[in-house]
């Protein structure tokens, strides 16, 4: 599938990053939509949910994924705060 030429929506970019949106990434990683908050494919799927990244941004968001997951599942039994979840993260 090829993407039309898009800027990258990362927040930050990464060294390595090309300025251009080259991949399609979940805000929400699709493991956390679906294991931990439940959603459906149309909810996780929806253009909301959905950015695009350059491939070193994507990456970089994806090597954070598993403590993303730990920590979402910690948000939902209130061991830690949606604050603490968003400051881990950075």
């Amino acid at each position: 599938m090829t993407l039309e030429k898009r800027e990258c929506e990362a927040p930050y970019h990464v060294e390595g990053c090309s300025g251009y949106g080259e991949t399609i990434d979940h805000h929400t990683p699709r493991c956390i939509a679906r294991k931990i908050l439940h959603w459906k494919k149309k909810q996780i799927d929806a253009p909301e949910n959905i950015q695009y990244l350059s491939k070193a941004c994507h990456r970089e968001k994806d090597r954070t994924t598993c403590e993303r997951f730990r920590l979402a599942k910690k948000v939902l039994t209130a061991e830690v705060t949606q604050e603490e979840y968003l400051e881990a993260i950075k």
